[in-house]
């Protein structure tokens, strides 16, 4: 909600980010120096829910890992040497890398992912081995730098790269050749699963989003509008429901995100992690409530039998459609009950 106010990213762009987390996808934040990759990380680890551990390795401690530990987060920190300053208690980035892996399923963080390392994380990544997602920064201006950086200058195969699901590009944007530069995400794009032959960069990327200069916006391209992205047909079979459902699932979330942002203009402590951390879990457990004891999916068409049920006649696939619409109506307002009432409570808290 903070980077929404800031124009980092737009809300539908924040609910995307949160979908994603939170089926555990393995993502690149990508960005040259100062352009906000650190922190839209960290905002990003706020997505990923609180019964999954998370592993962080960094050589700078960047990451709010005692903060995320406070709020109830399983993190565990694993110090690597510098590049640069081979010295001190540290493990090398590969060592450290090796024991994180070892450690098992939990979600991998990486402050920066940029040596020899890279090659055993992939091939971990590969093989399914390296977790329930990895989530890393790199430098890189764009995502065809990324991949060439990966590719050809660390040596990972290109089939290895698409155990990548996708790469976050952030830059610093001079509106209007403004001497002011403003951080923003500039593109979302997802890794093909097309087999390839010798693939040149722009073969392998397929956009999700992109920055438009003259909105000052991130704006979704058709291919996520229309229902046609890998990525979400991945995330929503996995989770055993149809691409309508989870697109009107990231609607839901940039709804909620939204509202914090709006609200935080207000009263600022709602943009803070303990209160967005808060209103993630609240809606954690009204999406579990909401469906009606295990049977939601199945309700709505969304199950490969309920499927199958819901093409027996057209009328009987409308009603479905519209009761996931109302369940998920439903769910945004219980969470805005919820989400007024401890926005109020914690107003009155400060006084």
């Amino acid at each position: 909600p903070k980077l929404i106010n800031t124009g980092s990213v737009s809300p539908y762009a924040a609910g995307l980010l949160s979908f994603l987390m939170d089926g555990q996808a393995s993502v690149l934040v990508a960005g040259e120096v100062g352009a906000g990759k650190t922190s839209l990380l960290s905002a990003m680890l706020l997505e990923i829910p609180q019964k999954y551990r998370i592993l962080t390795i960094e050589d700078t401690h960047e990451l709010p890992i005692d903060e995320l530990q406070s709020l109830g987060w399983k993190v565990q920190g694993m110090s690597s040497q510098s590049s640069v300053l081979r010295s001190g208690a540290e493990m090398s980035p590969e060592t450290a890398l090796r024991a994180a892996l070892r450690l098992g399923n939990s979600a991998l963080v990486l402050g920066e992912v940029r040596g020899e390392e890279v090659k055993v994380l992939y091939e971990a990544m590969q093989v399914g081995k390296a977790g329930n997602s990895v989530i890393g920064t790199i430098h890189g201006s764009s995502t065809e730098n990324v991949y060439e950086r990966i590719v050809h200058t660390l040596g990972v195969p290109p089939a290895s790269f698409k155990a990548t699901d996708a790469v976050i590009i952030c830059s610093s944007i001079r509106l209007e050749g403004s001497m002011k530069k403003l951080k923003r995400v500039s593109r979302i794009a997802e890794i093909t699963s097309a087999v390839i032959e010798n693939p040149e960069p722009s073969d392998i990327f397929t956009e999700l989003m992109k920055y438009d200069a003259s909105q000052d916006c991130l704006l979704a391209e058709k291919v996520l509008e229309q229902g046609q992205s890998e990525l979400i047909e991945k995330i929503d079979r996995k989770w055993g429901i149809s691409i309508d459902r989870a697109l009107k699932n990231i609607e839901l979330r940039a709804r909620i995100k939204e509202k914090i942002a709006i609200e935080g203009l207000k009263k600022s402590f709602l943009l803070e992690a303990e209160a967005v951390s808060q209103a993630n879990n609240m809606f954690w457990l009204l999406s579990d409530s909401v469906k009606k004891g295990g049977s939601y999916e199945k309700e709505c068409g969304n199950s490969p039998a309920g499927n199958s049920a819901g093409n027996s006649a057209d009328n009987s696939a409308d009603n479905l459609e519209s009761d996931c619409r109302n369940d998920l109506e439903t769910l945004y307002r219980q969470w805005e009950t919820w989400f007024e009432n401890f926005a109020r409570k914690g107003s009155d808290k400060g006084k």
